[in-house]
């Protein structure tokens, strides 16, 4: 029930989704004062933060996000993975830990001029961890054309592409789908931090519309993804 499975032809490049893997410890803590990408994209002020098994996590003077090696130039890439490959490991710990869980409704609809309020049914709405925002924002505004702006209404279908792939890589913490009135019903940890990811497509003027929704959780039980909180 994933959006960037139903959504896929969103997308501006395919990433393989990667697992979880064992991370390694750093040694390569120099910084880069510039790095262009095998996509083309140029990072600047480029440290690493880990070693992953298939990418390498990078903070920039853009942000903080995970990378495959394959978008690494040589012979940095071939630096990292020796780096990667002769880093102790650092163990991972697990704690067990029944979280208390509550229920939360809410809406997703868009008021129109005169024509009343369009509730989105069918649609999909996910939960995510809040730390892990930050990382998926940063990959989703790389995501975007150098050029980009919100200046247009049509443009909202290409950053909900960029979104869905920012969000391949994120766990789902909870997912719900909207009914004939644009309710939606999700059980989540009662004391997370969480956001939510949304996206809906209609018709306005015989024309395709999207709405886009990435919000806080709010502390309340009743959740409303309406014009006024639409990204």
């Amino acid at each position: 029930m994933r959006l960037h499975h139903t959504l896929a032809a969103l997308m501006l490049l395919t990433v393989a989704a990667l697992g979880a893997e064992a991370e390694k410890k750093p040694a390569f803590t120099q910084p880069i004062p510039e790095m262009k990408l095998t996509n083309g994209a140029v990072f600047r002020n480029v440290t690493v933060v880990r070693y992953e098994k298939e990418r390498v996590v990078l903070k920039s003077s853009g942000g903080i996000g995970p990378l495959p090696y394959s978008y690494i130039p040589e012979p940095l890439r071939s630096q990292m993975i020796a780096e990667r490959d002769a880093a102790p490991a650092i163990p991972k710990t697990t704690k067990k830990t029944d979280l208390p869980m509550k229920d939360v409704t809410g809406q997703m609809f868009v008021t129109t001029n005169g024509a009343g309020a369009y509730k989105f049914a069918g649609a999909e709405v996910e939960f995510y961890s809040k730390a892990d925002y930050e990382a998926a924002k940063w990959r989703m505004q790389n995501n975007l054309p150098s050029s980009f702006t919100m200046s247009e209404g049509s443009k909202t279908g290409i950053a909900t592409g960029a979104w869905i792939k920012a969000l391949a890589d994120c766990k789902i913490i909870a997912e719900a789908k909207t009914d004939s009135d644009g309710h939606f019903k999700a059980k989540l940890p009662a004391d997370a931090d969480l956001f939510l990811f949304a996206a809906a497509h209609r018709l306005a003027g015989g024309k395709p519309e999207w709405d886009l929704w990435v919000i806080d959780v709010p502390a309340s039980d009743e959740i409303l993804l309406s014009n006024d909180n639409q990204w």
